[in-house]
């Protein structure tokens, strides 16, 4: 009887087993490299490379049409490509295609299917003239600019040639034969239909882009005006020389003729660099759980994490993947869970700079939740860990984004400014992005590097889509001008410094 019941256990847990295996990630995974970009995808791997010279044509081409300078890219987009739909809807807003976000890692594109439909290329490229204009252009843009010519761009046709100035298929009738929003109310933000927005700000856009050689020469002037802060009805009249209601007139005409203007150029194939390699199950699991950490998606998350429970301590990810699954607890306020993970993995004594950024950033973040009241613990400990580990990690690997902006806000939490200011200055150096700009202008006010941190704010404005936002910038640099410094400012609250209204 003994020897039935141990032959049965055994049964079942070989049934388990199999049953493990047959569902355990076996996705083949590439990384596809060009002189601009990193992609990533579980697709065909011709048809990989194949997207990778595509965006780079569109590259070209967008810095061609928005008189960008092309200068290598200081870090590189990372796009990862899920042809598995079920991987991408786990981190995915419904019904999405792709998008785009700055992380603190560097900027990221997310997209569904190798394969995808001009709409659905359309969308990332839409995103990536975004991503040029706040990197690369020294102007801010109004939104119906900025949402206008990126429109515009995102309907770029690549074969043999190619051609830019198709409208959206979505849209053409109704930019053609609709009642669109006027000229004035576009300029001054007084339109709440957003799909009436989106099809003007195309129509104007495009007009003064594509469409008249005079206009053109006109919108330098006028995105010179807007970047000075005029006001928006007289700046736009005093460039183009007319009302906006006859603005209002050309645009009907405009619209209303047989064709619209386009540029069309034979097609230069991508003669840079290219290069291919596969990702092994660890590390395209710890990508995937990297990607669901970045954007709060912890039950996916915690699904690659369990998919790589098994990987052996010799692989080279088997730190890496305990380290970003201890953030992803602390990120989701379980930190008791984290510490069970981090506390062995300090004493294993990594020296791999990735797991010694990620020590740091832990640190940090327990650090917060400790001066929060959300968890007890010796809050100064962690703050010169935190500090220890994120000196040890920009040494180790200068190019450590993450590390460079945690060990910023670390040291302006330990009231050493100076060493701030030049740790948020080397992760702006790396990529500047909204989150990390925001930390080095607070970093800069509180140093009295007050023209610094106008200048730094001014250049952000059109980083966002939200208008509230756009205010709220605006409010900060006017009254940094003004020596206003009364006030507190949300967008401007260290992370461990609780709001009213935050609990």
């Amino acid at each position: 009887m003994f020897a039935r019941r141990c032959s049965v256990s055994r049964s079942l847990a070989l049934l388990s087993a199999l049953l493990i295996s047959s569902t355990a990630f076996s996705a083949e995974w590439y990384a596809v490299s060009s002189d601009n970009f990193t992609l990533y995808s579980d697709g065909p791997e011709d048809q990989t490379k194949g997207l990778v010279q595509k965006f780079e044509i569109f590259r070209d081409t967008a810095l061609a049409l928005l008189g960008l300078p092309d200068t290598p890219e200081k870090q590189p987009l990372l796009i990862v490509v899920y042809n598995n739909p079920r991987d991408f809807s786990r981190i995915s807003p419904k019904n999405s295609a792709g998008f785009y976000y700055d992380s603190i890692f560097g900027p990221r594109m997310l997209m569904r299917g190798i394969g995808l439909d001009i709409a659905d290329q359309g969308t990332l490229f839409h995103e990536y003239v975004h991503y040029l204009l706040n990197q690369r252009s020294q102007f801010n843009y109004p939104r119906w600019y900025d949402e206008g010519l990126a429109t515009v761009l995102m309907t770029t046709e690549i074969t043999d040639t190619v051609f830019v100035g198709n409208p959206p298929v979505y849209a053409a009738m109704s930019i053609k034969y609709g009642s669109l929003p006027t000229v004035h109310n576009i300029i001054t933000g007084g339109v709440d239909n957003r799909q009436g927005f989106y099809q003007a700000a195309w129509l104007l856009s495009h007009y003064v882009s594509l469409g008249n050689k005079t206009r053109r020469e006109q919108t330098t002037d006028y995105l010179r005006r807007y970047d000075a802060g005029e006001e928006p009805v007289a700046e736009f009249e005093a460039s183009y020389g007319m009302t906006t209601r006859q603005m209002d007139a050309e645009l009907a005409a405009y619209a209303a003729g047989k064709t619209f203007a386009a540029l069309k150029a034979p097609t230069k194939p991508y003669s840079g660099r290219l290069w291919t390699r596969a990702l092994g199950r660890a590390e395209a699991l710890l990508l995937l759980a990297d990607i669901a950490v970045e954007n709060d998606e912890y039950k996916a998350a915690h699904y690659y994490f369990d998919q790589a429970s098994d990987i052996g301590a010799d692989s080279p990810f088997r730190a890496r993947l305990i380290a970003r699954r201890s953030i992803a607890y602390i990120h989701d306020l379980k930190v008791g869970k984290g510490d069970e993970l981090m506390g062995p993995l300090l004493a294993e004594g990594s020296e791999d700079p990735q797991v010694i950024g990620d020590i740091a950033h832990y640190a940090c973040d327990k650090f917060v939740e400790i001066r929060l009241g959300e968890w007890n613990g010796d809050e100064k400990a962690e703050l010169e860990r935190a500090i220890e580990y994120g000196v040890r990690a920009v040494e180790a690997d200068p190019g450590n984004l993450e590390a460079h902006y945690y060990l910023g806000l670390c040291y302006e939490a330990a009231g050493q400014l100076q060493n701030a200011t030049d740790a948020l200055l080397r992760g702006y150096e790396l990529s500047p992005s909204p989150r990390l700009n925001l930390e080095l202008a607070r970093v800069l006010i509180k140093g009295g590097q007050h023209e610094l941190a106008s200048y730094l704010l001014s250049r952000m404005v059109s980083a966002s889509h939200d208008e509230d936002w756009r205010s709220s910038v605006r409010e900060i640099v006017t009254d940094l001008e003004d020596g206003n410094l009364s006030k507190e400012y949300a967008l401007l609250t260290p992370p461990w410094v609780a709001l009213p209204g935050d609990e």
